[in-house]
């Protein structure tokens, strides 16, 4: 990397306006957008290998950005980069309070069509939650008559051990909220954030096996191997006469699968917090502005050349894989068009 890439990448103007983006993605869900930025900033990466090395305080900001992306595209990470993107960077959850974590997780989850696989995965965040050290409040909790730091970790034992380890209604979060004596430290946003960890954890005890997540219809291999309908919390097995018809099919959707790296979940039948969408207008003429100035392509290189290069780089399970691929593939139909069109003249 050369001094005038390091001088370009540390603009304190572009800095800011990509903030300024950024906060724009996360409070509009704007997965497009996330998806454009995600990769510009492999390209930057790719372009400087050693900026971790080379300025440690930049690449934070980048890799940042990069977090970001991929909470907004969340639906489309595979689970263990979800397990990991939780794991490392749950701050990012709790620092942007127009970010609804239950929602994603819903919307991934209903990806997952065999009902035990869904407790699999539920089980699996709680189990990340209950070991997460991002502080909520600055002063210490005690649990169990211990002194200990105020981390997520210890506020959900500390609820656990105050209204039980079993499934409990809003109406026991509250009364913990109100009364417990480690509470009355905290702000009202922390408050809050504590607030949505509880609903989201108590949410997530639900097993899908006895009471389905969703209110829409939606297809599930049941343990025993047999297909049903989930609808109303109900679940009706299929006659196996039509599942004859269906053979190849392994999972019957009561709607359309949309093509979720071009497109945001529009599933608004999610429990509790729904956030309403604050679009500001000068963040997204900013968003217009930033993609031009974000990573620029060298003048002589080929987008392609660069993105099949990057590709090489990511797993195939990976977001960044199947992004690059899909924008390689974009890029590839509209060569075509332009071939075809210059073919007729």
């Amino acid at each position: 990397m050369n001094k005038s890439q390091l001088v370009q990448l540390n603009d304190q103007r572009d800095i800011a306006m990509f903030d300024q983006v950024f906060d724009y993605i996360v409070s509009a869900d704007d997965v497009g957008e996330a998806k454009r930025f995600l990769i510009a900033i492999l390209k930057i990466f790719n372009k400087n290998p050693k900026l971790n090395e080379n300025n440690p305080a930049l690449f934070t900001i980048y890799n940042n950005y990069l977090i970001a992306a991929k909470y907004v595209m969340l639906f489309d990470l595979s689970d263990q980069d979800i397990f990991r993107l939780l794991q490392e960077n749950f701050d990012f959850v709790l620092s942007h309070p127009d970010y609804d974590l239950e929602r994603k997780l819903r919307y991934r989850i209903r990806d997952i069509s065999d009902l035990e696989q869904r407790d699999i995965f539920k089980d699996k965040i709680r189990e990340i939650l209950l070991k997460c050290s991002v502080p909520i409040g600055k002063r210490k909790i005690i649990v169990n008559g211990l002194e200990q730091g105020a981390t997520v970790a210890n506020w959900l034992k500390d609820y656990y051990t105050k209204v039980g380890i079993e499934r409990t209604d809003s109406l026991k979060i509250n009364e913990y909220l109100v009364s417990n004596e480690n509470i009355r430290s905290l702000s009202g946003e922390e408050k809050t954030k504590l607030k949505k960890i509880f609903i989201l954890f108590e949410n997530l005890k639900v097993s899908s096996k006895e009471s389905p997540m969703f209110e829409e219809n939606f297809g599930a291999i049941l343990p025993d191997g047999q297909i049903a309908i989930a609808s109303n919390e109900r679940l009706e097995k299929i006659d196996d006469n039509i599942l004859a018809l269906y053979k190849k099919v392994s999972v019957i959707n009561g709607t359309e699968k949309e093509s979720s790296l071009s497109t945001k979940p529009t599933d608004d039948l999610f429990i509790s917090q729904n956030q309403p969408v604050r679009k500001s207008a000068q963040s997204a003429a900013a968003v217009k502005t930033a993609s031009a100035a974000f990573a620029p392509s060298s003048p002589n290189a080929s987008p392609l050349i660069e993105l099949e290069q990057i590709l090489k780089q990511y797993p195939a399970s990976s977001l960044e894989h199947k992004a690059i691929a899909q924008e390689i593939s974009q890029l590839k139909r509209a060569e075509l068009k332009r071939a075809q069109k210059s073919d007729q003249k």
